[in-house]
């Protein structure tokens, strides 16, 4: 009897090792929407010396289409793979879901960003990504390519209390708004602009603002209703309300 509970005893703490040599840093979305891309729309922002935790999904289409002496050909996607995080803030770092960090053609992966920040301000992300496969045709043709993902920017803002919410004092015009609106070009230096339905779905995102001239957005196709409209940067945020008629 003793000798069967060791070799249970010695079972379990097999299982307990693999178990924690398998643990994922993140998991994947199930319903990942269409065949390829990246989610979420944004990063959520962070705070100085306070844990930080940010999940990426990204999706390797399994065919695509590129060019190749200037003629547009089928590519089969064979591997995805996630070379490094470029720009990440200090205290920050980041994890695939493999140790390879890298998805099959059609796959889902999905890469963890977490950390204390230890300094504060706007970081623009690179993700690059290598792509590897096949052009397809009467003789297949071995293709690897490099990207990078520049959609993201992180925030890190001081800590709470020493961070500014201006509410109201962002300037939308005209408000209320019929098919467009306009952001007046000296507010958006450096800054991002987010806008959240009523319902605090982000519906608009930009991190690349413009310095010298008006920031205009086309709303014919947003749904009738209220809408917050918010500017960021590193030391404060400004707010306001805009009707959509």
């Amino acid at each position: 009897m003793k000798k069967n509970m060791g070799k249970i005893l010695i079972l379990l703490f097999t299982a307990s090792i693999t178990t924690i040599a398998v643990a994922q840093p993140c998991t994947p979305m199930n319903n990942f929407p269409g065949n390829q891309g990246i989610l979420p729309e944004a990063l959520s922002n962070a705070y100085l010396d306070t844990a930080y935790e940010q999940i990426v999904h990204f999706k390797a289409p399994l065919d695509t289409m590129v060019l190749f002496n200037n003629i547009e050909l089928n590519f089969r996607v064979d591997s995805l793979r996630i070379v490094g995080v470029i720009g990440l803030p200090a205290g920050i770092t980041y994890e695939c879901l493999n140790s390879s960090c890298m998805i099959n053609g059609g796959e889902v992966g999905c890469v963890k960003m977490s950390g204390q920040p230890t300094e504060g301000g706007v970081f623009p992300l690179k993700i690059a990504i290598k792509i590897s496969g096949k052009i397809t045709g009467f003789i297949p043709i071995p293709q690897t390519s490099i990207d990078t993902n520049e959609r993201y920017v992180l925030y890190v803002f001081p800590r709470t209390g020493l961070f500014s919410i201006q509410d109201n004092s962002m300037k939308v015009y005209p408000n209320p708004a019929r098919g467009f609106v306009r952001i007046p070009y000296e507010q958006t230096y450096k800054s991002i602009l987010r806008v959240y339905d009523i319902n605090g779905k982000l519906i608009h995102f930009s991190d690349n603002m413009p310095e010298y001239t008006d920031y205009e957005i086309q709303t014919q196709e947003w749904n009738k209703g209220l809408y917050t409209f918010e500017l960021s940067n590193g030391l404060m945020l400004k707010r306001t309300r805009v009707l959509i008629q």
